[in-house]
């Protein structure tokens, strides 16, 4: 017998959206990994560059653009739903699914 744990996750569940960097860092090679946590009720607009000031360019090549351009509208999306999901009833609720994480990660 086989079993699965899932994580389910309601859009008024998020807690943060998380931005970490992965530039190098100035001390070596590895990736420099700060973070900017926002609220999902309190983000404006995506962060141009982390704590430490390295530039996050959001002006990408064309074959990135539609990617790079979705984040922002991801960002902005999920503050509406979130409001939106406490305004009104549409009949459902949307919910994510993850895989519980496992030992190794």
């Amino acid at each position: 017998m086989t079993f699965e744990r899932k994580l389910l996750v309601g859009l008024e569940e998020i807690r943060a959206i998380v931005f970490e960097c992965i530039k190098p860092s100035e001390t070596g090679g590895c990736e420099c990994k700060s973070r900017i946590v926002l609220r999902p009720e309190n983000v404006g607009s995506v962060p141009k560059e982390c704590p430490r000031g390295h530039a996050w360019d959001w002006n990408v090549p064309v074959e990135n653009a539609a990617f790079i351009s979705a984040l922002p509208q991801f960002v902005d999306s999920l503050k509406k739903l979130r409001q939106a999901g406490r305004e009104q009833q549409a009949g459902f609720r949307i919910f994510l699914e993850f895989d519980e994480p496992s030992e190794a990660e």
